[in-house]
């Protein structure tokens, strides 16, 4: 039977922060059914920075801390760009003040923003397969271990009926959602072509 260990070096891991999602239950009268469009702050090579839009008077908030500081999010979020998140923090809130202040006019208060809540994370882990293992087989593995998945897959190059698993969902209400993918296939997609195979969680 063929040896299929594989293990992981951990000297090779990458794991930072991707992102946050930030919320405030905006409570004037009158205001309960309030909902405002979707808008985005963009970086320079355009990709998101912010989006943030208004449901049911709760402004929501998602901020891509990656994309705040770098091009693409080939790498994660590391302890040594904290200070370039410090940099750019006055543009994210900037933005997002302008955008509760627009709509709201003369009923906008700072509170708006001091009182917002990080509601949850998006934490990324960047690991290399190796041995003979693909990225396929981890997210494969990993949808045998976990109850209820969800998994993605498309077809292999030039092949009419063989396929490969490119991500599998597994969520827990109220808890954590993981996401298992193909980094390598992601980022070719995105137009960065010169990406290690390496899968993501």
């Amino acid at each position: 039977m063929e040896n299929t260990d594989t293990k992981v070096d951990k000297k090779k891991c990458q794991s930072g922060l991707d992102g946050m999602n930030l919320e405030y239950k905006i409570s004037l009268d009158g205001m309960e059914k309030l909902y405002l469009e979707k808008e985005s702050l963009d970086n320079n090579a355009g990709n998101t920075m912010v989006e943030i839009d208004c449901v049911g008077a709760k402004v929501r908030v998602y901020v891509n801390t990656v994309n705040c500081i770098r091009p693409n999010n080939v790498k994660p979020i590391g302890i040594v760009d904290a200070i370039k998140l410090e940099l750019v923090q006055p543009q994210v809130i900037g933005f997002i003040k302008g955008y509760i202040q627009k709509h709201l006019q003369n009923k906008y208060s700072d509170k708006y923003i001091d009182d917002l809540k990080v509601v949850s994370l998006e934490v990324n882990l960047t690991l290399p397969t190796v041995g003979g293992a693909v990225p396929s087989d981890v997210i494969h593995l990993m949808d045998m271990a976990l109850d209820k998945t969800v998994v993605f897959r498309k077809r292999k190059p030039n092949s009419k009926c063989e396929k490969v698993n490119t991500s599998c969902l597994y969520s827990t209400p109220k808890e954590y959602r993981l996401k298992i993918y193909d980094k390598t296939c992601e980022q070719h997609e995105r137009g960065n072509p010169l990406v290690e195979k390496i899968y993501s969680a």
